[in-house]
């Protein structure tokens, strides 16, 4: 039992000291990605829009979402940015009531971009039937993205868990074969 301690110790110390820094250094490239691809939508929307008087469609600069790649609410975080530029810099090509109806459609979007894709579909075709101020067709996508959430915080339980059982029987192998079993 004495020389399973150390090869118990030894695992744990390659897991902290090469798994960890991966994941860390995974999440460290996901947030610069995030804001290179808030970059190119902002500029994307400058160049698109920029002298623009009047309304904006929300599809045309959904798409210029699409094809930066950014996310509804990272779309929010980047239409944020542009309009707090648009003040400092007292430029007045981007229409501030344009921006602002833009970024409340974006906000909508954004609360329920969560919810999974085979069941967006649907929810989209009854946003075109019901009228859209129904407050429960709301309730609906929000019961809809809690079970998701739900469902990824199962999905977290059971990684950790896995890893707890490989752990247990890794430990339970060693001692077996350290006691010259």
């Amino acid at each position: 039992m004495e020389s399973f301690t150390p090869v118990l110790l030894t695992i744990c110390l390659v897991i902290f000291v090469f798994v960890f820094p991966v994941y860390l250094l995974g999440v460290i490239v996901n947030i610069f990605e995030k804001k290179y691809r808030r970059s190119k939508f902002k500029v994307s929307y400058m160049l698109s829009f920029s002298g623009v008087k009047g309304s904006l469609a929300y599809k045309d600069v959904e798409s210029i979402a699409i094809k930066a790649r950014v996310s509804n609410s990272q779309a929010v975080i980047a239409l944020d940015e542009l309009n707090s530029q648009r003040i400092e810099e007292k430029n007045e090509s981007i229409s501030k009531d344009a921006l602002e109806k833009i970024q409340g459609q974006f906000r909508v979007a954004s609360k329920f971009e969560k919810i999974p894709g085979n069941l967006k579909g649907h929810i989209d075709k009854l946003k075109v039937i019901v009228p859209e101020d129904n407050v429960d067709l709301f309730k609906l996508e929000e019961e809809i993205q809690e079970i998701s959430k739900t469902k990824q915080k199962y999905k977290y339980y059971s990684v950790l868990l896995s890893l707890a059982t490989i752990t247990g029987t890794i430990y339970t192998v060693l001692g077996y074969y350290g006691n010259g079993g």
